[in-house]
Order: structure tokens, then C-alpha cells, then sequence
């Protein structure tokens, strides 16, 4: 924990999680009262920490039945920033499956950038209600390779409902967030998932098909099952950021499931493209690595090296 200062006629200390701000204080849920409190943080305990966060857990002392003062703010699992969110259980990485259309290494730009703070993570494809008879096959296919790799992977529709109860399920008692392109729907998703939580919903543009983006503050928001979720507004990641090299991107890949056979490059550090005696380039040769997923990593890579994101 990192203290600050304590006034002497504080109340005793109450455990809690930051879940937004308003003005110079912050929005505190106090897990063992189960209430929201209004709170202060005083200026040294605010730089020592270097800013608190939306998903802080702190310590509360009372100055007055409405007041409280922020007091100790423990160390973080991880973090994002921006938009400012702080030791996520889960990011929901939210793109649709057309308008706008699905974008795979919009996907893994964000995929990695959460391994690398090592955030958990699971992949929401919306706007299935939109999936036409001939793309099932492709729907298919993308549902089996995600499924082989490890990464977690649903379908869902805010329109008409679909996959919803899986996706509440997953949620339950966990602290998550929702990251990705604007106008896939991760606003609506939100007012499905929790009944009156009324957050603006944007609009897709019709000439470029991208969304324009509608949250402005980074909140957590409680869900009915329990546990929280949250918007992530900055966190679009349309370019990698000076965290992700081409040896992150490497290891954000499981390979030996991707090949179905471990790593056994000459080199410890092969970044499986040119390298001789490279495992993975020879199982892309054989055959045995599914060519959408060698060619993603090569592009992913090529961006790491400073190539243009598109």
C-alpha cells in the first residue's frame, strides 16, 4: 500500500474500489458497507501513486457521515493507460462482424498491447444479426482456428440478444473492460448488459464505415450478476504503442498449439521469419501452421518494426 496522510479525527479505515471520478473526487465503492461514498485524495498520497485510477483498490477513512478521505492505494496487478483503469480480471476486446467490418489485426494490435501489461483476455464479435448465409463458412472457419489457438472467442448480437447470457456468465464477479474499435456496438453493449445504464451510443460514418467514438471518462459500472465492467475510451490501439517489439508480438503467439509441436528454433531469439532452422517457418512451409495466422503475425511484426498500420 502507499499511505498518505491520515487526519486524526478520521473514522476507521473501510476497504474499497475507485469506480470513477466526479470533479476533484472520487467515486469509491466500499466493499464491506456496500455503498458509494464520495471521497478526496490529499495531493501527496495523489503523487506518490502517480495518479488514481478507476479499479484502485484503497483505504477510506471518514472525516464526516458524507465525507471520506482516501488513505492508502495498494499496488496494481496491472493497468491501462490511457484511458486510466486499473487490476482488470478481463478485457473484452469488442469488434463487429460488419459495419464496421471485422478487422483481425485490429484484434491482436490489442491483444498484445494486453499481454504485454499482462491483462487477461477474451475476443466479442457483435453484429452477428448482420452475418449473411454465405459468410458462415468463414464464420466457421474463424470460430475453429480461434478455438485451436486458445483464444477465447464469442459471438454475440446487442440487436436480438444472442450470446448475451454467455457473455453475463463470464462476467459474473469479475472486474472487466471493454476496448475497441468505434462502432462496434461496445456502448449498446454495455446498456444491454446493465438495464439503465443509458451511456451514448455512436453511430457508424457511411462513407468510411468506422465508428465515431462516444465515451469520454473512463467509469465502473455494476453489473446485476455482480462484479464490474467498464468502457475503456483511448484504448482503440491503432497503432502499437513503444511497449510492443517484435519479440513481444513473437511471444503474445502460442505457438505450439498454433503448429502442434513446441518451439525448437535454433536461436533463442528467432522471430520465426528469416531465420534458419526456424520451427515455425517449416511448419508454415508444411502445411502445419494455418497460413492466416503466419500472415497476421508477419504484418503484426512488420508494425512493431515501425512498418504503417493500416
Amino acid at each position: 500500500m502507499v499511505y498518505g496522510l491520515i487526519p486524526n479525527s478520521a473514522g476507521p479505515t473501510l476497504q474499497g474500489i475507485v469506480i470513477g471520478r466526479i470533479g476533484p473526487q472520487f467515486r469509491v465503492y466500499l466493499t464491506e458497507a456496500r455503498r458509494e461514498v464520495r471521497a478526496w485524495a490529499r495531493r501527496r498520497l495523489w503523487q506518490d501513486v502517480g495518479g488514481i485510477w478507476a479499479g484502485d483498490r484503497v483505504e477510506a477513512r471518514a472525516l464526516s457521515p458524507d465525507g471520506y478521505v482516501l488513505t492508502a492505494v495498494a499496488p496494481r496487478r496491472n493497468w491501462l493507460d490511457p484511458p486510466g483503469v486499473a487490476n482488470l480480471d478481463l478485457l473484452l476486446i469488442v469488434v463487429s462482424w460488419d459495419a464496421p467490418p471485422f478487422d483481425e489485426r485490429a484484434v491482436h494490435r490489442i491483444r498484445i498491447a494486453a499481454h504485454v501489461r499482462g491483462i487477461p483476455t477474451a475476443i466479442v464479435v457483435n453484429k452477428l444479426d448482420l452475418l449473411k448465409d454465405e459468410d458462415r463458412p468463414r464464420w466457421e472457419g474463424l470460430q475453429t482456428r480461434y478455438r485451436q489457438a486458445g483464444f477465447p472467442l464469442w459471438g454475440i448480437s446487442v440487436q436480438t440478444g444472442l450470446g448475451l447470457d454467455v457473455l453475463r456468465e463470464e462476467l459474473r464477479s469479475r472486474v472487466s473492460a471493454l476496448a475497441g474499435p468505434s462502432g462496434t456496438g461496445k456502448s449498446a453493449l454495455l446498456n444491454a448488459l446493465i438495464p439503465g445504464a443509458r451511456l451514448r451510443t455512436g453511430e457508424v460514418h457511411p462513407r468510411t464505415r468506422r465508428g465515431r467514438h462516444t465515451t469520454t471518462g473512463t467509469t465502473l459500472l455494476a453489473l446485476p450478476e455482480g462484479g464490474w465492467v467498464a468502457d475503456t475510451p483511448g484504448f482503440s490501439r491503432s497503432v502499437f504503442g513503444p511497449e510492443v517489439t517484435p519479440a513481444v508480438v513473437r511471444d503474445a503467439f502460442p505457438w505450439a498449439a498454433l503448429t502442434g509441436r513446441p518451439v525448437r528454433c535454433r536461436y533463442d531469439d528467432c522471430l520465426h521469419l528469416r531465420e534458419p532452422h526456424c520451427s515455425v517457418r517449416e511448419a508454415y512451409e508444411r502445411g502445419n501452421l494455418a497460413p492466416e495466422w503466419y500472415d497476421l503475425y508477419v504484418q503484426l511484426v512488420a508494425e512493431a518494426q515501425g512498418g504503417r498500420s493500416e
